[in-house]
């Protein structure tokens, strides 16, 4: 009896939802029950069903950046060069996804409605200054709006300081700089909070810790913190996940047959985020750009298991499923923080000069000067530039 009983009850269950079904499906309609067109009805409640089940084939709108930089620059009247954003670059395939308010559309039409509530609320100068936490900084140079890693040369060699006789230096002072290179690294994304799937990933996609200080130099000390504000983001068959979402299941694959469509859908708990994200399209994109998907690696082909947006990520080294190497964020445009990449600056300078015509002609902040030390000439950057007219002396600050 322990048996049958439950048996007799899931029958019974199943019984009872069909002539509801029925119930539900007839109303509405007239005529001999053998007239009813139960079998169309009946296609259209389980496509409904599937729709609020399933929930996949919603849409947001996510321009590319390049595209941003350049409305920008057709505006103003700018030319553009970026090996980072134009055709050929990086992250020219890179978007910027907002959807802070609305949901999700499947209409198209509704989907730029849509954006025109999610889109960045900023300027052209905020939208540019948003990517210099990525070491991406911009100028304007003759007409040229220049987005680069913020390690470009814009300009050359000024002046060398170290050619000059004394009586074309006026005075030389140095200071030192109260600036402590780190000896360790870390890098965050913020945590969304609105989407806590797209926060199950974000310890993914960056390094715990970056160890900056081997071999061990007893100048480097401290830690280098920085969080990005932007978010992460989960996709289905994701290797970040913190454990097989249920549109993963074969089980549903096989009752829900339209899955089979969204297989590198990004999932989103509640249809938006709270912090924009940057994400890298694979290179199929253009070819059907209302069906944009994210760039992928293999992790597990066996699961499978997929990288999702490798190159946002911050690694110190990254590898997909077949060991082969790929850079990340880190490598591309972080790797300058760490010291030992870079000539650490601990001096602040300021050098006076008699000017003539030929430095008058080369005044720049874009460039560099040579400032000679104990000996040695040091490479120097130029924060500040004065010209005194009435005693024809330019006076250069900056740090070596």
């Amino acid at each position: 009896i322990f048996i049958v009983a439950p048996i007799a009850i899931t029958v019974g269950l199943l019984i009872t939802i069909v002539n509801f079904l029925i119930f539900f499906l007839s109303l509405g309609q007239y005529g001999p029950i053998s007239e009813l067109n139960y079998l169309d009805d009946a296609v259209q409640f389980i496509d409904r069903l599937t729709e609020i089940i399933v929930g996949c084939g919603r849409k947001h709108k996510t321009p590319y950046i390049h595209l941003y930089i350049r409305n920008m620059c057709d505006i103003c009247g700018l030319n553009l060069q970026s090996s980072l954003f134009e055709p050929g670059g990086t992250y020219h395939n890179s978007v910027r996804m907002d959807a802070a308010f609305k949901t999700g559309r499947r209409n198209d039409l509704q989907v730029r409605r849509a954006f025109e509530f999610n889109k960045p609320n900023l300027n052209g100068v905020q939208f540019l200054d948003s990517f210099k936490q990525f070491n991406i900084d911009w100028k304007v140079v003759d007409g040229i709006l220049y987005v680069e890693r913020k390690d470009f040369e814009f300009g050359g060699l000024w002046f060398d300081a170290s050619t000059f006789t004394e009586s074309e230096i006026i005075s030389l002072c140095f200071e030192p700089i109260d600036e402590q290179p780190a000896a360790f690294a870390e890098y965050r994304y913020a945590k969304d909070g609105i989407d806590n799937t797209g926060d199950e990933t974000n310890p993914d996609w960056v390094e715990r810790a970056i160890d900056w200080n081997v071999p061990v130099n007893p100048a480097q000390r401290g830690l280098f913190s920085r969080v990005f504000s932007f978010s992460t983001a989960q996709f289905r068959n994701d290797s970040g996940r913190d454990e097989k979402s249920s549109l993963d299941k074969d089980v549903y694959k096989t009752f829900f047959p339209i899955l089979n469509q969204f297989d590198d859908a990004m999932l989103l708990e509640r249809g938006i985020c709270g912090f924009p994200r940057l994400l890298q399209l694979d290179d199929n994109t253009d070819a059907d750009p209302l069906n944009a998907k994210v760039k992928k690696y293999n992790r597990d082909s066996a699961e499978p298991l997929f990288d999702f947006n490798v190159d946002w990520w911050v690694k110190e080294s990254y590898q997909d499923e077949t060991g082969t190497n790929y850079d990340t964020l880190y490598q591309r445009l972080l790797q300058i923080d760490d010291p030992r990449n870079t000539t650490i600056k601990t001096r602040r300078f300021e050098i006076v000069i008699q000017s003539d015509c030929d430095l008058i002609r080369g005044i720049t902040l874009n460039g560099f000067v040579r400032i000679p030390q104990g000996g040695n000439v040091f490479d120097g950057t130029i924060e500040n530039v004065d010209f005194n007219t009435t005693n024809n002396q330019i006076t250069v600050t900056g740090k070596i």
